[in-house]
Order: structure tokens, then sequence, then C-alpha cells
């Protein structure tokens, strides 16, 4: 389910960025501004979930050199304008309810996703985040952008509107 390039082109249609989506460091936040260059009315919402695992995986990844001042000097780069949407009442009585209210226990697992994923070490641990951040998304009628194919995977299922594209078809529609 990849959106055409002239659902991704609408300035109305927000985009939510799950944490795969950003978790290249430098990578992420370059598609972020090129997506702000060429679509500044564009609305990029993150999940305050994606913030709080990307601060996991910074401390993770640079141990003693992590400065959190990285992470707020990001989410407030002018050029980039991120709007960081809680995961509040609201979305966990609509969407969230909506999303997992119909799951059965099997379905909070990887078990049920095509043969070719193979689940990334903390994909086990993040099955609820990831559902937090597609939660948010669904609240906001936003696009989801990630890179997790088993996210993908979930939101075709449910064949959720907007949508979902992967990382590569946004780099591929803003080099086209």
């Amino acid at each position: 389910m990849q959106p055409n390039n002239d659902l991704f082109a609408r300035a109305d249609v927000p985009l939510c960025f799950d944490t795969s989506a950003i978790h290249g460091n430098v990578a992420g936040a370059n598609l972020l501004h090129a997506i702000r260059k060429q679509f500044p009315a564009r609305e990029p919402i993150v999940p305050a979930w994606v913030v709080a695992e990307k601060v996991r995986q910074m401390r993770l990844d640079m141990g003693e050199a992590f400065n959190m001042a990285k992470v707020r000097g990001f989410l407030s780069d002018p050029d980039l304008k991120l709007e960081v949407k809680p995961f509040n009442r609201n979305t966990a009585i609509g969407s969230w309810q909506e999303l997992v209210g119909p799951f059965s226990n099997e379905e909070w697992r990887w078990e049920h996703l095509p043969a070719e994923y193979v689940p990334r070490p903390c994909a086990e641990r993040c099955r609820t985040g990831d559902h937090i951040v597609y939660a948010i998304a669904r609240a906001h009628g936003a696009l989801l952008v990630t890179d997790d194919r088993g996210l993908v995977a979930q939101v075709q299922t449910d064949a959720y509107r907007p949508g979902v594209v992967m990382v590569q078809a946004v780099q591929s529609m803003l080099d086209a």
C-alpha cells in the first residue's frame, strides 16, 4: 500500500514518522529536511513515543557521549517545524481502541507477519510502541512513514487510509 505521488504531495495529509524513519540520525534528519524543503506546508508529526525511543537508541549507541541537547536541537530545529504529538486520552480511547480492540493475544506477536520479515532485535519488545505510533498516525489522519516492514504489514492488513509508506519510497518520490 504505497501512496501515489498526489497523496504524498497533498499538504493537508500530515506525515507521521516512526522511530525507524528517523533512527539513522543524519539520514533521518536529511529526509525530514528534504520533505520540509519540497513541501513547506506539510505537517510533520513525531509521536512522543518516537522521541522517547530515539533517546533510548541514542543512549545505547553513544553511551557516555550522549547529549540530550542534540535531541532538543533536533526537535526545535526551526527549519523542520516538527510537531511532537502525545499519546493522550483521546488517542487512548479513540484510535488506540479501534486498532487493538479486536486483537487476540496472538496478534500482539510478530508471528503473523510475512515469512520474509526478519524481526530486528527490539521487534518483540517494541510491538506496543509500534501500535502507539500507528494509533497516533490514525488519530491525526496522517500518512505513516516507516522503515519497519512489520508495521507496514499491520497497516496493510487494516487497510488504513491514508496509509503507510516506506522511507525508501519517500526518498524516491523526493528524488523524482
